[in-house]
């Protein structure tokens, strides 16, 4: 009898011990530790740029104190979306913004989080904007717009397949009857204060439609060759150029004059800026200093619109991302970047007056581009006409004005 006694007072103790390790806590420690200082607190004192950046593509500098110098130990949110660190120091850190629909508000709140300090560091409002969207409610799969234009009131023009030309007012509303053509399609489009010129496509004849009253395009002059591009001077003279033959400088009451100096170019697009007609092309002819493709200028040498002779202002073939990249337009900016329009991946590259380059928006816009126009405001407008799945029209914040 002790025997059985005996073990069933072991078999009990040893249930009772198994019970006491069954009930001790094995969950996760408590953030708040009574004992614990934590790290100091992180501190925002000032943010670059101030207001708003673009999502997913402005570097935005944050400058305080206290920030951990590991990345492991910060986390930087805006409006609960984390952001990309790109370094930091205890003093600075440089994010890239999320990009989520969600966070395309103007109340905005930056968040610094550092590991182990009790608080974040707080700034608000914050505004992230969308750098590009499709503009005028265009369907890729159905309209097929050949050319843009942008007037000064900020309308924007769309030469459609079935010669119509669509114009989109700066709140958005699409007139797809606002205009006609008797011809198919046209290759390039310029609008002045009162009217939007049109050159047919590898054509000798330019078209206008007044911009009061819009209808049917009519002939404004007819010249001696065939045209591709056209270029509109503040005092109303317009250039147009085309493959190997001259360009014509064209008055206001119609009458024109031929310049030589490119005579041996091919030209892909023209554009004025600080006095100068800038022209993107192939060059086809003799001087050994001149690159096979590249943007060269001339001086506008006169009120009648002269040319001087041309000299290469960038040299693509030379380009560190684009060299071997097709070309099709050439904008400026107000500052005197120039931004060209191409078939890379990356489609928009700038060069800056010093000469530097830098891409657009890398990773954000889709190629192939072949039209730039720059309205009143802040935005470019771009327009891709290749296969029904990447052709539109966009809009793009470029955050600056262009060139008038």
């Amino acid at each position: 009898m002790s025997i059985k006694i005996s073990y069933t007072l072991k078999i009990a103790a040893m249930m009772f011990i198994i019970l006491l390790a069954a009930c001790e806590y094995d969950g996760p420690q408590a953030v708040w530790q009574p004992d614990e200082a934590g790290a100091s607190n992180p501190v925002i004192t000032t943010v670059t740029p101030s207001d708003w950046a673009f999502a997913g593509i402005t570097e935005i500098t944050i400058q305080g104190q206290n920030f951990p110098d590991q990345m492991d130990f910060l986390k930087v949110y805006i409006g609960g979306k984390q952001a990309e660190i790109i370094s930091l120091s205890q003093t600075e850190i440089h994010i890239r913004p999320p990009y989520h629909e969600s966070v395309l508000k103007s109340n905005m709140q930056i968040s610094v989080v550092s590991q182990n300090a009790f608080l974040a560091a707080l700034y608000s409002p914050y505004q992230l904007k969308e750098a590009s969207r499709e503009y005028g409610n265009f369907q890729s799969q159905l309209d097929q717009i050949f050319s843009i234009a942008a007037d000064p009131q900020e309308n924007v023009y769309a030469m459609l397949k079935g010669k119509t030309i669509a114009k989109i007012t700066p709140d958005g509303e699409r007139e797809d009857s606002w205009a006609t053509t008797p011809f198919p399609k046209a290759s390039d489009m310029r609008a002045s204060a009162d009217f939007l010129y049109l050159q047919r496509s590898n054509n000798a004849s330019l078209y206008r439609i007044p911009l009061n009253s819009g209808g049917t395009a009519s002939v404004f002059v007819t010249l001696p060759e065939r045209m591709r591009f056209i270029e509109l001077a503040a005092n109303d003279i317009i250039y147009a150029g085309g493959t190997e033959n001259d360009i014509y400088i064209i008055q206001s009451d119609g009458s024109f004059t031929a310049s030589t100096q490119y005579a041996d170019f091919d030209i892909k697009g023209m554009r004025i800026f600080n006095g100068m007609l800038y022209v993107a092309a192939n060059y086809n002819g003799s001087n050994d200093s001149f690159p096979a493709s590249g943007i060269f200028h001339s001086t506008i040498s006169s009120s009648d619109g002269s040319l001087g002779t041309p000299e290469i202002y960038f040299d693509i073939s030379q380009s560190q991302t684009h060299a071997s990249s097709d070309f099709h337009a050439i904008t400026f900016a107000e500052d005197g970047d120039l931004y060209i329009g191409t078939d890379n991946n990356d489609p928009i590259l700038i060069v800056h007056p010093n000469g530097s380059e830098e891409i657009l928006y890398p990773g954000i816009l889709s190629p192939e581009i072949e039209h730039l126009a720059w309205g009143n405001a802040d935005f470019l407008y771009t327009n891709r006409t290749g296969d029904t799945e990447t052709r539109n029209l966009v809009r793009v914040d470029m955050g600056k004005p262009g060139a008038h």
